[in-house]
């Protein structure tokens, strides 16, 4: 007897911690969605519930919700929460079961420089290759092996530190068709990538031009879901530029997922933007380290850039040199391009 009193009285002492089991029984919840802060409205949202165990995250609960919001079954307790838009289709997961290293990014390739195409005579391809790739090219003749990826289309994202879902004993809202609501969130949506703005002006013969694209290299490959930040690993993105006869220039609008890398100071990035045309085939490029570390730390959401260059179509003159990369999982195409 004396036994028995005594576990009571240490059990009485003890603080209570609810646990949270996969298994238990499940209730709803209301998620709603508010895209007041969004230029855009997203169609269907993925939202994700990372239960909490003692102050540290689960494997999330997910579920793929209209823009209008809807229910979910969760069993009762406290949740973290993350949700971005999946009806943009190019992006990806990474690391989804870690609330805290949860980000999103794009397809990558790798692209392979072997030394024979780094160290030429002039030392003009060696150079080209360290502004294609920024600070990541070796600075010897080092094989490597760098990222080219997709520049992810529009996204948002919303975060939510705590969500309690209460249990049915402590009330239930009835709603039509029977369902009982214990709990209700407002997941209020903010936009997850920045804008760039790409203007090249001062190329004669344009109407020449057959297809326009550019690099931006030394960018972010993703972007931290809780913290909202860039991630330090770096590539270069890609994207499709047009030509616009009536500005008189090439112009490009993409996004990424942040200007400047935060945890890579002495990072170089550099923008290129390559012409193909019946006259030869050209690219032009610029420093832009400058102007990127700035907009990230002023924490713009757009970024415009202007370039000019006296590359002439109608004659073949001015321009940079081109080039021949050996790209995974694309076919090889060989191109005789003009250099200085």
């Amino acid at each position: 007897m004396a036994v028995l009193v005594s576990m009571a009285m240490v059990l009485s002492a003890c603080d209570h911690k609810e646990i949270y089991m996969r298994d238990s029984e499940l209730v709803q919840a209301r998620i709603d969605f508010d895209f007041s802060q969004l230029d855009q409205t997203p169609a269907a949202m993925r939202v994700l519930f990372y239960p909490i165990w003692g102050g540290q995250q689960a494997t999330p609960y997910k579920f793929d919700l209209s823009g209008e919001g809807g229910y979910v079954s969760l069993p009762a307790g406290d949740y973290s929460v993350l949700a971005y838009n999946i009806d943009a289709e190019n992006i990806l997961e990474r690391d989804e079961d870690e609330y805290d290293s949860f980000a999103l990014t794009t397809q990558s390739w790798e692209v392979e420089l072997g030394a024979q195409e780094i160290d030429q005579p002039t030392g003009r391809a060696r150079v080209y290759m360290r502004q294609l790739f920024g600070s990541q090219v070796p600075k010897d003749n080092d094989e490597g092996e760098f990222l080219l990826y997709d520049a992810p289309e529009w996204t948002c994202r919303a975060i939510a530190e705590l969500f309690r879902v209460e249990s049915r004993s402590l009330g239930s809202t009835p709603q039509p068709g029977g369902t009982m609501v214990t709990s209700h969130l407002t997941l209020v949506a903010e936009p997850a990538v920045c804008t760039v703005e790409v203007h090249l002006k001062g190329i004669e013969g344009l109407a020449r031009v057959d297809i326009t694209r550019g690099t931006l290299s030394g960018i972010p490959c993703a972007s931290y879901m809780k913290t909202r930040a860039p991630s330090s690993d770096l590539g270069m993105v890609s994207f499709a530029g047009q030509v616009l006869p009536d500005l008189d220039e090439i112009y490009a609008r993409f996004y990424v997922w942040g200007y400047f890398p935060p945890d890579v100071p002495d990072a170089r990035q550099f923008l290129n933007i390559y012409i193909w045309s019946d006259g030869g085939n050209y690219y032009v490029t610029q420093e832009v380290t400058d102007r990127l570390r700035a907009a990230e730390q002023e924490r713009l959401r757009r970024l415009e850039l202007t370039m000019t260059s006296d590359l002439n179509l109608m004659d073949g003159s001015g321009g940079n040199s081109g080039f021949r990369p050996i790209l995974g999982g694309w076919e090889e195409h060989a191109s005789d391009l003009p250099l200085w």
